[in-house]
């Protein structure tokens, strides 16, 4: 299986993302007597790198923990479609389940870079978005320029609160953002700030 630790000391964040004998077992084809662990030291996020001086943040969030349940989902039905597919053609109950536990293993790891490679921010200024790893999708949009912010949620969105979330700038399309937590909230502070801005201008 595969675990994920989070640690918070004295502000420092470190990973420490473990992979199973089994999965690797799985992965590889062939018995590894070990397990290995990974840990990293998080880097200064895109949102810290992007802030200017004299701006700071106001409300942030992150995508939902249901991007992994959804994964685990996932994983597990493809797993145990090849697994079921594997097992009949290798004749062996054992290689099913390394096969299906190897694809919730990709699977949770993929879920895993996706939430913590996303940044959404609201500043005094402007809205900060970030998502993707290889293929990167970034928007920096003044306050002063949005014009809409919907929220969409499905049934099973609204239970685990997340949902998408559509920002409109001045002459150009909506950024759809797919399962932010906390969707509504975020809508609302980024409406609040655009409120006080406007007061206080």
């Amino acid at each position: 299986m595969i675990e994920y630790l989070w640690h918070n000391m004295n502000r420092e964040k470190s990973a420490c993302l473990v992979v199973s004998k089994a999965a690797l077992t799985a992965l590889l084809g062939h018995t590894v007597p070990f397990t290995i662990f990974v840990f990293g030291e998080e880097s200064m996020s895109y949102i810290e790198q992007t802030i200017a001086p004299g701006e700071h943040v106001v409300y942030s969030t992150r995508l939902s923990s249901a991007v992994i349940k959804i994964c685990v989902i996932l994983g597990t039905l493809a797993g145990l479609t090849f697994g079921a597919g594997i097992g009949a053609l290798a004749g062996g109950v054992s290689t099913a389940i390394a096969t299906t536990i190897a694809a919730l293993g990709i699977a949770v790891i993929a879920g895993w870079l996706a939430m913590h490679s996303s940044e959404f921010a609201v500043t005094n200024k402007r809205v900060l978005i970030k998502t993707g790893i290889l293929n990167q999708r970034m928007l920096e949009i003044m306050l002063t320029k949005v014009e809409s912010v919907e929220v969409r949620q499905s049934i099973f969105g609204g239970l685990w609160n997340y949902g998408t979330l559509l920002v409109g700038g001045t002459g150009s399309t909506k950024e759809p953002f797919q399962y932010i937590e906390n969707p509504l909230e975020f809508r609302k502070h980024i409406q609040q700030q655009i409120e006080e801005n406007r007061q206080a201008a």
